[in-house]
């Protein structure tokens, strides 16, 4: 079963090929055997509580959907934190081993380290996009206080943000 319809590829392919200006890389980290027992999310008509391992199979299948209608602009890295490689990478980008699924970000015109912890599902999935399409452009929806008040940190910032359904 497909996560993104029909309808919805067919817009996303018309908005990335106005919009999507330079390469983009979303890289999941996960565990490997998460990905062993299902390669497609299967629809039973069944409600499920999504657990770490099940949001794991859901975001690379939507990943490589979104990666799929994007034109070879945004480019989909799967890191299986349970090899070595994997860990290595994982430990260099910073990424929180308990916090899976994990994304990272990559484009030219990223300053510093973009990560998102959780499954891009639902509102967050239209953020996802959004956030592709502002770093292939390199433009960020900042206003220009914020944008000048960026340009004069100094020292590194983390920042962390929270988002919960309401």
């Amino acid at each position: 079963m497909k996560l993104i319809s029909e309808e919805n590829r067919a817009f996303l392919i018309k908005r990335f090929a106005d919009e999507l200006k330079d390469p983009v890389t979303i890289e999941l980290y996960t565990l490997g055997s998460y990905h062993t027992s299902a390669e497609e999310i299967k629809d039973n008509g069944e409600e499920f509580e999504v657990v770490e391992e099940e949001a794991c199979r859901i975001t690379r299948q939507l990943l490589t959907e979104l990666s799929e209608v994007s034109e070879g602009k945004i480019r989909f890295v799967l890191h299986d934190m349970e090899t070595p490689e994997g860990e290595a990478t994982a430990n260099l980008e910073g990424i929180q081993p308990g916090m899976l699924p994990a994304l990272a970000y990559k484009a030219a015109t990223l300053k510093g380290k973009s990560h998102y912890y959780g499954m891009p599902s639902g509102y967050e999935f239209g953020t996802l996009v959004e956030n592709l399409i502002s770093l292939s452009g390199g433009k960020a929806e900042l206003s220009q206080k914020a944008q000048e008040q960026v340009e004069q940190m100094s020292q590194p910032v983390s920042l962390l943000i929270f988002v919960t359904p309401t």
